[in-house]
């Protein structure tokens, strides 16, 4: 359905979308559009990373009423680099802090992995889990959150391009050989990946692009130029 960019729970409605597996409608009032709301939901060609079914909710909280108590939370998945990404979208609707958990395996369509990333799109930190391992969190009254899930390769796993909400379907193809995984992006931008070793160097269409990288623990980010142009990454 419709929402406004300008409303103030916009930010929420555009997870929402995000999430969805469905078109994005907006109907502000002429010149009243905060672009800021809307580049987090789309490509520079203004196409949509869309998620390959209906957002569900996760089986334990069908038959909860998320008004009264407890989280909304919607799960859902999208094509990653020749495999599946997905995450959970949580909601709290109630005036007071609710605590949460989920697993990977509240996403069905996770391929079988012995551990998997869980990337928080808002804090910007990460953690491992297993398949049936419970990540745990708090969420603020009337807040919300959005986690990416991506299983945990030998070498990186990419997350893409990290300003998307839906970012990890930016990865086209991911290949690992001799210790160099080489990614190809559908644009560039604000590339980000996530590895428990240690990046010796990082190229972008063949030029070296190292002392670019910023690093938080098992988070490497890499700030480029948007351009809607396809980038191959080399990271070693």
């Amino acid at each position: 359905d419709m929402f406004w960019t300008s409303h103030k729970n916009s930010g929420e409605h555009a997870l929402l979308r995000a999430i969805s597996g469905g078109p994005v409608y907006f109907s502000d009032r002429v010149g009243e559009t905060d672009p800021a709301v809307l580049r987090p939901l789309a490509y520079l060609d203004g196409s949509l990373p869309m998620m390959i079914r209906s957002a569900k909710p996760t089986e334990d909280c069908i038959f909860n009423d998320p008004r009264e108590g407890g989280v909304l939370k919607l799960s859902n998945a999208a094509p990653w680099g020749g495999s599946m990404a997905g995450g959970i979208a949580i909601f709290n609707l109630t005036q007071e802090a609710q605590s949460f958990s989920f697993t990977p395996a509240d996403v069905p369509e996770l391929p079988e992995a012995d551990r998997y990333w869980i990337y928080d799109w808002y804090a910007k930190t990460v953690c491992s889990v297993g398949r049936d391992e419970r990540f745990e969190g708090k969420m603020d009254a009337q807040g919300y959150g959005w986690y990416v899930i991506l299983p945990e390769k030998e070498t990186i796993s990419c997350l893409g391009l990290a300003d998307k909400y839906v970012g990890f379907t930016a990865v086209e193809s991911l290949a690992e050989a001799g210790g160099c995984t080489t990614v190809v992006i559908r644009e560039t931008g604000c590339i980000s990946w996530l590895s428990r070793n240690e990046v010796r160097s990082v190229e972008v269409n063949g030029v070296d692009v190292t002392d670019k990288i910023v690093r938080d623990g098992c988070l490497y980010t890499l700030a480029l130029e948007e351009k809607p142009e396809k980038a191959v990454l080399q990271v070693r």
